[in-house]
């Protein structure tokens, strides 16, 4: 206490320790009241000048002795009545060895609840472009930046921005958009752009309806590079939908994204150099429905990329297998014939789709290589509604696998596929996919296909009511609509099983085989024509009746489908495609001519029917050479051989018939009539 009391008694009023008192008073007085004017006042005047707009600013402090300034409740004004940028808390704090280093140094930086607004207001305008418009029009020339000054050396040892939130706004839609991203966590450790020096970052950023991205890694300022790892939690895909809404006439109301990857930015004497590494990720429950309806449009369990992986500038992007489990798709044909897809998605919809696509294609040439590209256990729905009765055609289990999946010209990638059609009859194929100019060419193959579920089809362009026929058919498949061959053509065989035809104008059996063999059919489209090295025809029977008020069947048949043919705007064919069959051949075959005028009917059947016809050509000028032999049910035979252009009768009919011991019953209704 005595040498207190000594060191005030010989404090002198003009001495160093009063200096330093002064100076301390001073500096405190300037640091907390002061400063915090100062600094005030250049916000506001600066934003003033800078921008005209009123920043407001609602409190500064300044503690001169820990080096740290804190501002808060900050507000950049938009247009009247909204906020563009603001935040309740801006903290620093800098490290007082930065007065004794030759690098400044922020021991702290802390931001709370930063928000930003991103607006496009009713008229058009964009909050962030009128900003950057007002800043440049305050702004006086500058002289030319110095290209080789680098930043200026600084540490920030922590950085620590807490409940960031971001609005984005448009008023100029037809429906106003709203959307808020956050609230968000950045934290940053040890930030520096002395060169080479080394800090690390994590983030958490909040995204709509609870969804989150964690990103963590390291950080070197000087020059630019990030390193670290990237994670993707509950991305809800229905809550970013809105953005896309008014282009679409349905909606993306479920799903949800997740995954991991790790990423490298570099900027290099090249310029930026980015990789996305490892990506692992998973797009789960994923629904499309009809707008304002409960109908399912699409439905995707489950779809998983793995192993997939970016880099830029090489623009490459590459993936070991991207698969689609279990997905159900809906389509169906309007009343006036326009597909769903075309309802769904307007045409305007589509050519900015297009013009989009090209742009990017043109601006990023991305090279694409994706070792495996799958969609397992799929389902699919058609409905046409073109029908007084919706008529359904669905496929199950349906399985697609593309692989060696390339960009650019002269690649193939394998293709499998399988289905499952009418819960019956099963479809493989088998083949590739070129690329540049684009070809398909597969081996496909269709089994045990019930031709009943096309009924309503056949009946629309003919009285015909199929009461039974299954098909079967293998053979190759491609579709080159840049080759120099036709677009699209097929190679095999087919097969045509239990056909059982009734003609509805009259009411009888038209036609029926036990079964169909072509072999050798070549078929193309556009050129469209059709060339058959072979036609077996086994167990046909055809039937030609004379109803009881007179009608025959054949001629009521060929009246009802012209009539069609015309309704629906055919008119009268102009010319057959080139069409060829170089043998058909019948086996056990039968006719009958039945005449129900008569009391009681009468009949005349050929059983059984065998013979070939060769050379049937709609474009040569011989006709087609038939040797048919017959025999007659009651007793004798038939024997038909000559020439006839089977597709134009008119033209060319050249036929000897021989009638060998046909018995005659003395008394028939046939005989009455015509005899007496």
């Amino acid at each position: 206490m005595n040498k207190l009391k000594d060191w005030f008694g010989s404090w002198k009023l003009v001495s160093w320790r009063t200096a330093v008192v002064v100076a301390i008073v001073i500096y405190s007085l300037v640091g907390f009241f002061l400063v915090p004017r100062i600094v005030k006042n250049l916000i506001v005047d600066v934003a003033r000048e800078r921008t005209g707009r009123e920043v407001t600013v609602g409190e500064v402090h300044c503690n001169p002795f820990t080096l740290s300034l804190t501002i808060r409740d900050f507000s950049v004004p938009d247009r009247p009545g909204t906020t563009f940028l603001s935040f309740e808390e801006f903290y620093a704090n800098v490290q007082v060895s930065s007065l004794f280093r030759w690098a400044a140094t922020l021991k702290e930086l802390r931001v709370v609840n930063p928000y930003l607004g991103l607006r496009r207001f009713a008229d058009g305008g964009i909050n962030v472009l009128e900003l950057m418009e007002d800043v440049e029009a305050r702004t006086p020339p500058d002289e030319e930046p110095d290209e080789t000054r680098g930043l200026p050396r600084a540490l920030l040892r922590h950085i620590l921005v807490t409940g960031s939130t971001i609005d984005v706004e448009d008023d100029a839609r037809d429906e106003p958009l709203r959307m808020t991203l956050g609230p968000s966590k950045y934290e940053l450790h040890d930030i520096s752009t002395i060169p080479e020096r080394q800090g690390d970052n994590d983030f958490t950023i909040g995204l709509l309806a609870g969804g989150t991205i964690a990103v963590s890694g390291d950080v070197v300022v000087e020059p630019l590079g990030l390193h670290g790892t990237v994670s993707i939690d509950r991305i809800r895909l229905g809550s970013t939908w809105p953005v896309l809404k008014p282009y679409f006439q349905f909606d993306l109301v479920g799903g949800s994204a997740g995954g991991v990857f790790d990423y490298s930015v570099e900027l290099r004497d090249d310029g930026l150099h980015t990789t996305i590494a490892d990506l692992d990720s998973r797009i789960e429950g994923m629904e499309l429905k009809l707008r304002d309806s409960d109908t399912n449009l699409l439905e995707v369990p489950l779809i998983t990329i793995s192993d997939a992986s970016a880099t830029w500038p090489e623009a490459e992007v590459e993936a070991s297998s991207i698969i689609v489990e279990g997905a159900d798709a809906f389509l169906w044909l309007e009343p006036d014939g326009t597909l769903s897809w075309a309802e769904l998605v307007p045409e305007k919809t589509q050519e900015q789709i297009v013009n989009t696509y090209r742009q990017v294609e043109e601006a990023f040439p991305w090279k694409i290589d994706i070792d495996r590209f799958e969609i397992e256990g799929a389902s699919a729905r058609f409905e046409d509604r073109t029908f007084e009765q919706s008529i359904q055609l669905a496929a199950a289990n349906a399985n697609l696998a593309l692989t060696d999946i390339v960009t650019g010209p002269g690649h193939q990638w394998g293709l499998a596929a399988s289905a499952l059609l009418f819960g019956e009859a099963n479809a493989t194929a088998q083949g590739f996919v070129g690329t540049g100019p684009m070809r398909l060419e597969t081996e496909v193959a269709v089994d045990d296909l019930d031709l009943g579920h096309f009924q309503p089809y056949i009946e629309r362009v003919a009285p015909i009511e199929l009461r039974a026929g299954k098909l079967a058919s293998q053979g190759t498949a491609t579709f080159d609509p840049k080759g120099e061959g036709p677009m699209a053509s097929f190679a095999g065989d087919l097969s045509i099983l239990e056909i059982d035809l009734r003609e509805t104008a009259v009411g009888s059996r038209v036609l029926q085989w036990g079964r169909v063999d072509s072999e050798g059919i070549e078929a193309s489209l556009e050129p469209m024509a059709l060339r058959v090295e072979s036609i077996d025809i086994n167990g046909a029977g055809i039937e030609v009746v004379v109803s009881e008020d007179g009608r025959v069947n054949l001629i009521e048949f060929m009246e009802v489908m012209a009539e069609r043919s015309q309704a629906a705007g055919g008119g009268t064919a102009t010319g057959v495609p080139p069409i060829s069959i170089d043998v058909l051949t019948l086996h056990r075959c039968s006719s009958a001519y039945t005449d129900r005028t008569l009391t009681p009917p009468f009949t005349l059947a050929l059983d059984p029917v065998d013979g070939m016809v060769k050379g049937v050509s709609s474009t040569a000028t011989a006709g087609a050479k038939l040797d048919i032999e017959g025999a007659v049910r009651s007793g004798g035979g038939l024997h038909l051989e000559g020439e006839m252009d089977v597709l134009d009768p008119k033209r060319l009919t050249d036929l000897s018939i021989d009638v060998r011991q046909a018995v005659m019953p003395p008394v028939t209704p046939m005989s009455v009539r015509y005899i007496g």
